[in-house]
């Protein structure tokens, strides 16, 4: 198949319910390459190419440049077959990240809560042998205090701790780590796949099987960890709810950068911008086959025969995402010794940007749009509205 008949065909394969701006427009585009490596790849291993990407509504790039450059988008699910496929493609690099909402009845002081953190990040602990790595001071991990407003019986204080296992990154005790860019031993054991778009890592049968498990102690790790963080910092506190959203929910199937819910009552966590608002929101059963019929999804899911894998997503979004205010889309992508440069559209309509990735261009927190295109979708529904006191990246 040729080069361009497979980009369109990836293309087919994305379904965005994400906002229509240059972070979600940009993310589509660099997702239709990742995607057309995922289906060459389950051409090669006899499996039909029918994986697929399910934007959220705070769809956007990923500013993790080994991420960006395999072609990967973030703010939505990827799909890759029924749960009983053994094979993962590791370049997605899933990491347990997750927020986890406890509440108080009595605010701590900032110093106080200073004090606490200076304490930890000095001696972080162990946790079942693992020492602790700080990482509450990076990228957008971060610790937040609220008070809550219509709370349905909630304590009036809520905070936020947000937080991964970057320990399980590397290799760790002779055991492998989860970023095939960052573990020698992981590295040795995947196979690489030449396609058209560029190479993709993978690996297969037992060793995809065991990356899985790894990955499910992994986040169980990080729930521990944010658990043991919020015991340092509060005497008493109330575990309101503790939600990955940045790993494999399956074999088959990886979230990164959104909610996926299988019942009604859980409660998620919206943070959108350290100057607005935090929300606790409750999933609405989604993308029923009514809501894929409006959406214009139906039709497409069923010719591509993954509608019943479509059906009933149950997706939310967990932050507001990045966009990009002097970028308007794509103009052109350029490939040059086997690497893809972006030709960006500016704002102002004069010149454009050529980049590898977007890692160094400015960037914005979306706000309340993320939440305004949830409800309008009906995707769920605000159970307590959270306003911000303070933000700590310490």
């Amino acid at each position: 198949m040729e080069k361009e008949k497979r980009l369109k065909r990836a293309r087919q394969h994305i379904f965005s319910l994400g906002l229509y701006d240059s972070g979600a427009k940009i993310a589509i585009q660099v997702m239709t390459y990742g995607l057309a490596k995922i289906h060459y790849l389950q051409e090669y291993l006899g499996y039909k190419p029918n994986a697929f990407f399910l934007g959220a509504p705070d769809l956007t790039i990923t500013r993790n440049i080994y991420r960006f450059n395999q072609g990967i988008g973030y703010g939505g699910i990827i799909s890759w077959g029924e749960g009983t496929d053994s094979f993962i493609p590791v370049d997605l690099k899933p990491n347990a990240c997750g927020m986890l909402i406890g509440g108080v009845n009595t605010p701590k002081s900032c110093t106080e809560l200073i004090q606490a953190l200076e304490e930890l990040k000095n001696n972080p602990g162990k946790i079942e042998g693992t020492n602790i790595k700080w990482d509450f001071n990076k990228s957008n991990h971060f610790i937040n205090f609220f008070k809550v407003i219509d709370n349905h019986n909630l304590p009036p204080y809520l905070f936020v701790i947000h937080g991964a296992g970057d320990e399980f990154r590397g290799d760790n005790n002779g055991q492998f780590g989860l970023y095939i860019d960052k573990s020698k031993i992981l590295k040795s054991k995947v196979h690489t796949l030449k396609t058209p778009f560029g190479d993709i890592n993978y690996l297969i049968g037992e060793d995809a099987i065991e990356y899985f498990k790894f990955y499910q102690n992994v986040e169980k790790f990080a729930r521990q960890r944010r658990i043991h963080v919020a015991h340092h910092l509060f005497d008493n506190f109330l575990l309101i709810t503790d939600q990955t959203h940045q790993g494999l929910v399956g074999l088959n199937e990886i979230i990164l950068g959104c909610h996926k819910f299988v019942d009604e009552e859980t409660l998620f966590p919206l943070m959108l911008r350290a100057d607005r608002p935090g929300y606790l929101i409750k999933g609405k059963f989604n993308l029923t086959e009514k809501q894929l019929e409006n959406l214009e999804f139906k039709a497409r899911a069923k010719e591509l025969d993954i509608y019943h894998r479509l059906l009933r997503a149950n997706i939310l979004p967990h932050g507001g995402g990045y966009n990009f205010p002097d970028l308007l889309d794509i103009e052109e992508v350029l490939e040059v010794n086997e690497n893809r440069y972006y030709k960006l559209k500016t704002t102002s309509g004069m010149g454009s940007k050529i980049v590898q990735h977007l890692r160094a261009l400015p960037y914005e927190y979306r706000g309340q749009q993320v939440l305004n295109r949830t409800l309008e979708l009906g995707l769920g529904q605000i159970y307590a509205t959270l306003i911000p006191l303070f933000t700590l990246k310490i």
